[in-house]
């Protein structure tokens, strides 16, 4: 990940932050909704996303993400729920589920499972495993790093693996 995709969606997600903050519960609606179809296909959330995109100076390969980014944070950040971001720099949605996974009561096998299920997940299909996870993190009030999942989705189609990778390695680093 480079400094000016870092410093991108650094911008982009303080504009998010600005909804949340200003406790704009109306836009953020709006954009939730959008889970419904496809977030960048939603012309009510236009209004809303596209200064933000203009902003942090993406492409138009970000774009996509940008319009799935804000669809999940409005998604995670509804409700009377305040999580604040976790802004740890490295944090990512590996580390989240491995809290999730010491956490619970009932055993992290069902968790595990869920997280093998999200690493396996085709690009076409993250979204909607993504809010179920984030929504599953938001029930137990587990933060997100919003800059790193931003970068970490913008990667997601590697050959490499990249993000599934880290993930993985966050997520079994205390298993050990």
């Amino acid at each position: 990940m480079t400094k000016k995709t870092k410093s991108q969606w650094s911008k982009y997600i303080r504009y998010l932050e600005a909804y949340r903050k200003e406790k704009n519960r109306g836009a953020l609606a709006i954009i939730r909704r959008s889970l419904g179809i496809l977030p960048e296909l939603d012309v009510r959330t236009f209004p809303f996303i596209f200064p933000g995109i203009e902003i942090a100076e993406l492409n138009k390969y970000q774009e996509q993400i940008a319009f799935m980014i804000a669809a999940l944070y409005a998604l995670y950040n509804s409700g009377s729920a305040d999580i604040p971001p976790n802004e740890e720099p490295y944090w990512n949605l590996g580390d989240s589920f491995r809290v999730l996974s010491e956490n619970d009561e009932k055993g992290s096998k069902s968790i595990e499972g869920r997280f093998i299920a999200l690493l396996n997940t085709h690009q076409d299909d993250l979204i909607q495993h993504l809010k179920k996870s984030l929504s599953l993190l938001k029930s137990r009030k587990i933060p997100i790093n919003w800059v790193v999942l931003a970068e970490d989705i913008q990667y997601w189609e590697y050959s490499e693996r990249i993000t599934q990778s880290r993930w993985a390695q966050s997520f079994y680093s205390s298993k050990i």
